[in-house]
């Protein structure tokens, strides 16, 4: 069996002691001060010695688990890969890692996954909070988590009160996509959305729909325009992508541009647009929400606003990192980034 070299080994090239190797190969601050040349010619050693630190020995000499747990609704799991790349960006360089929990909207199966994470002594959570439609959540328990001293930090909405959160603006995305369109000369602006978009009875379930929505009211109702809004049914889609662009292009409000509330929706309908033998942009323009990774692969030339995942992840991580330092932190909201596509063209009036 292959021997790994160990901090011993590392201190003994380098002439110093375990003290002092230890912490020029820490990822954070120390009490030992080094200079300059001692830290360099240990850390040269350890390359030499192709060093690898030991994060067992390490979790029990500091009896910390070096842990960080990820609890993510499964409705969110095409935006994990995004979240967890910013998450580790930082992590990593601290000696942290993410241990990834993927659950269902029930708060059942949310209750499931933070105990396994405090079976596995995760020192600090970052969540995607479950909300059911009844308004059941495990908010006490997490609340009484970070009571304990275990950090935790929301991610996308603030549905635990007291609890940071890092978000994105979705009322100014909303916004900002149809003063775009109306600044092109466009007046029937249509909003495509959930159902249940507007849902009051359950605040949090579908919040980004709702904030989008106020976005896009305000700034039509600012510019004395008459906003319509067009839902999908909970259902899905009823027809064909043709079948349901054509209910679109008949509509008595007969939009010349479109905003989504997903890029999803925006695909679908551009595609049934296409196929009915209509032009995108040039008889209805298009601008989505969200700017999937999945989707860009094929439909690049979408005009969108995108979340900035990997951001609102290393975000998310930092604020760990300075609540397991003492630190008081307080919410993060992103503003929505802007990508100009080819499916908006300005209005020209024959």
């Amino acid at each position: 069996m292959a021997k790994f070299a160990t901090i011993n080994d590392v201190a003994l090239k380098a002439g110093v002691s375990k003290a002092a190797a230890w912490a020029a190969l820490a990822n954070h601050r120390t009490n030992i001060n080094l200079g300059k040349e001692t830290k360099d010619r240990i850390i040269e050693m350890a390359k030499q010695l192709n060093y690898k630190p030991n994060i067992t020995a390490r979790s029990l000499s500091q009896q910390k688990s070096f842990l960080i747990g990820f609890l993510c609704r499964e409705n969110y799991g095409k935006n994990a890969t995004e979240l967890l790349r910013g998450m580790q960006d930082v992590f990593l360089g601290q000696g942290y890692s993410v241990i990834a929990y993927v659950h269902g909207d029930t708060a059942k199966d949310e209750l499931c996954n933070l105990e396994h994470s405090n079976a596995r002594l995760s020192e600090a959570l970052i969540i995607t909070p479950a909300l059911e439609r009844n308004g059941y959540s495990n908010n006490q328990e997490i609340v009484r988590l970070q009571e304990s001293g275990i950090p935790v930090v929301q991610l996308f909405n603030k549905i635990v009160p007291n609890i940071p959160c890092v978000s994105y603006d979705n009322y100014e995305a909303g916004k900002a996509a149809t003063n775009y369109l109306i600044e092109k000369g466009h007046k029937r602006i249509g909003h495509f959305t959930i159902a249940d978009y507007h849902d009051e009875i359950t605040p949090g379930f579908h919040i980004e729909s709702k904030q989008r929505w106020m976005g896009y009211d305000a700034a039509m109702r600012s510019a004395g325009l008459e906003p319509f809004v067009f839902t999908m049914p909970d259902e899905g889609w009823p027809d064909s992508p043709c079948g349901a662009a054509k209910k679109l292009i008949a509509h008595a409000y007969r939009p010349t541009a479109l905003i989504t509330v997903y890029d999803s929706m925006a695909i679908y309908l551009m595609d049934g647009l296409r196929d009915a033998g209509f032009r995108v942009p040039q008889d209805m323009s298009f601008i989505g929400h969200n700017g999937d990774e999945f989707i860009f692969y094929k439909y690049s030339h979408l005009t969108t606003f995108v979340v900035p995942l990997s951001k609102m992840g290393g975000e998310a991580a930092r604020m760990c990192l300075s609540m397991l330092e003492g630190k008081t932190v307080e919410d993060v909201q992103f503003k929505p980034e802007f990508c100009s596509g080819s499916t908006v063209a300005p209005l020209i009036i024959q």
